[in-house]
């Protein structure tokens, strides 16, 4: 007898290890099951588009970071928990509605399983964006990108399940779901001390990166809405084409990271994404009756989701403010950017035809790119820092570098403004991102930093900082 206890408790913990080895790659439940019920749930109403999904994702993330946000910091872990778990059930049950609305062909239950999935999945992913906020940004690659190929091959293995079959997977994908992030969440986790590099008052530098969120989605939902409506089954070999590029690009990001050991940047990532959108509209502009336009649509979304998240993820790791509210506002701004351009496609016929409107959108997108995907900003070299072994300032040293600021400041009787910007640029900050925060034009960040420089005697911002240092 206890010989069998034994073997029987080693099964167990064999179980609970190797379900906790692969539960931080869970988050490809979330994307499996988004893919599900845009694509099975036909009976939505004509007047409900498709994307009214990713408006109550947006609603329904927003509301529940705000709250969770606004909770104490020693409760936001367990409410966050209940929240998740009740959040999974709510996702079953909007996914058994789906279902049997999809099979009796009804309306009402297809919009109120949508809801009910929507408002479910939001509190998924809101914890799934508390493991993510905890671990370093190389492991989020390694866990974001492996889920990126589970989800490829999971769709691919959905499509040629029978309908009841896929459907009950489906309806438990919630439960494996909240069962996976609970499981993630218990591993050990980060234990190195973490520097704060966005604070609340960087968040306006950040506009570049939100509009590079919702510019690109909106393009992605036009272009998605602007499609014949088809089944998967009627394009297989695209849809198949889809999910081949795609794991093999989250494969080549694994490879390039962890086998190479190279970085990447903010800017380099959405470039591939601008390279897929211009392509698909391209060919949708020069080859109307093309069916490979679909194909660079459907791979350029899957990536965008994947940018973003590792995006809010790095913020998040990174930042003073709440995860819940880092991911519940962030993810928004990709979500109901897909639900705006589905909407905006709606209004393509005023411009005569589709194509037109997709010329209009491929020079916003190409207007976007050239003004917000540059190198130089301070802000968006902040992001995915630590694959670059660049040194940064760490917070105790930016605490030094005020306090001489201030102590100078005093001596040669600065104004309160002059000190603001004599510390940003002793921080190494740019008058770019200096009159961003400090919401002023460049021009009279410029003026400040004569006016400092001719009342402590130097010519540059190096003569400063070299000034600075030296008390």
């Amino acid at each position: 007898m206890g010989k069998q206890g034994e073997h029987t408790g080693d099964s167990g913990g064999r179980l609970r290890g190797g379900l906790t080895s692969v539960a931080p790659f869970g988050i490809w439940t979330q994307h499996v099951w988004i893919f599900w019920a845009n694509t099975t749930n036909t009976a939505l109403p004509d007047a409900v588009p498709w994307s009214s999904l990713y408006l109550v994702v947006s609603l329904a993330m927003v509301l529940g970071g705000i709250a969770l946000g606004c909770c104490p910091q020693t409760q936001r872990d367990r409410f966050a928990r209940y929240l998740g778990w009740a959040s999974a059930i709510l996702g079953c049950a909007g996914s058994v509605v789906i279902a049997f609305a999809t099979a009796e062909g009804w309306g009402a239950g297809a919009v109120a399983g949508m809801a009910l999935g929507g408002i479910g999945f939001s509190g998924l992913y809101l914890w799934w964006g508390n493991f993510y906020q905890r671990i370093g940004l190389r492991r989020a690659i390694l866990y974001l990108f492996g889920a990126g190929i589970v989800s490829a091959l999971a769709k691919t293995a959905l499509i040629v399940l029978p309908a009841l079959p896929m459907a009950v997977f489906c309806c438990i994908i919630p439960l494996l779901s909240a069962l996976f992030c609970n499981r993630a969440l218990s591993m050990p986790l980060e234990t190195a001390p973490t520097s704060v590099l966005f604070e609340p008052r960087d968040v306006a530098a950040l506009w570049k990166v939100v509009l590079i969120f919702a510019i690109f989605s909106i393009a992605n939902g036009s272009m998605l809405a602007l499609q014949a409506p088809h089944r998967v089954f009627d394009t297989l070999p695209l849809f198949l084409g889809e999910r081949a590029c795609e794991l093999a690009l989250c494969a080549l990001v694994l490879v390039y990271v962890f086998a190479l050991k190279r970085s990447f940047d903010f800017v380099q990532l959405w470039r591939i994404v601008m390279f897929l959108l211009a392509t698909g509209f391209l060919i949708d502009i020069l080859v109307p009756a093309s069916s490979v336009q679909p194909f660079f649509v459907a791979v350029s979304l899957n990536f965008i989701v994947l940018f973003v998240w590792l995006t809010l993820a790095d913020i998040a790791h990174h930042s003073s403010i709440p995860a819940p509210l880092v991911f519940g506002i962030g993810w928004c701004c990709y979500t109901l950017p897909i639900f705006a351009g589905s909407l905006l496609a709606l209004g393509a016929p005023l411009l005569g035809d589709s194509y037109k409107y997709a010329t209009v959108l491929l020079y916003i997108v190409a207007l976007t790119s050239a003004f917000c995907l540059e190198t130089r900003d301070r802000s968006m070299k902040l992001i995915f820092h630590d694959l670059s072994s660049e040194p940064r300032p760490a917070p105790q040293d930016f605490e030094s570098i005020d306090e001489r600021c201030r102590t100078v400041a005093a001596q040669h009787h600065l104004t309160a403004r002059e000190l603001e910007v004599m510390q940003m640029l002793c921080r190494g900050r740019s008058k770019a991102y200096i009159a961003e925060t400090l919401f002023i034009t460049e021009n009279t960040v410029k003026g400040h930093a004569r006016r400092l420089y001719a009342k402590l005697n130097v010519h540059s911002k190096k003569e400063l900082q070299q000034l600075i240092d030296a008390y």
